[in-house]
């Protein structure tokens, strides 16, 4: 019985043993899985991160192009004023000339 009860307790420790060589095989399959899991987490991470500086500068891109569009509206309109302007003025200096020389014809006809 006493080398039964040997045995039986040797075997236990050697079930014993095994157990903890699986417990830290275990253990570190999970420390690996962890890292892993980690290691994707913080890709994703900065995933999501280019994403929004991605789409900032889409905004960026988007209020350059409505600054620009304001701008080129603004050109358009001053170029039409300034036309305007140049007939305008074209207009009086053709009017101014017509009267001088009218006024040099009525002198010349005195």
């Amino acid at each position: 019985q006493a080398d039964q009860a040997e045995e039986a307790a040797r075997a236990a420790g050697r079930r014993g043993d095994e157990l903890e060589a699986r417990l830290k095989s275990c253990e570190g399959s999970l420390a690996s899985a962890r890292r892993l899991v980690e290691g994707e987490q913080a890709s994703l991470q900065l995933a999501k991160q280019q994403e929004l500086g991605k789409q900032q500068e889409v905004e960026r891109l988007k209020a350059l192009v409505q600054r620009l569009d304001a701008g080129r509206e603004e050109l358009a309109t001053r170029l039409k004023e300034s036309a305007g302007l140049v007939r305008a003025e074209r207009g009086q200096a053709e009017a101014q000339a017509a009267a001088r020389l009218a006024a040099e014809q009525a002198l010349l006809e005195k």
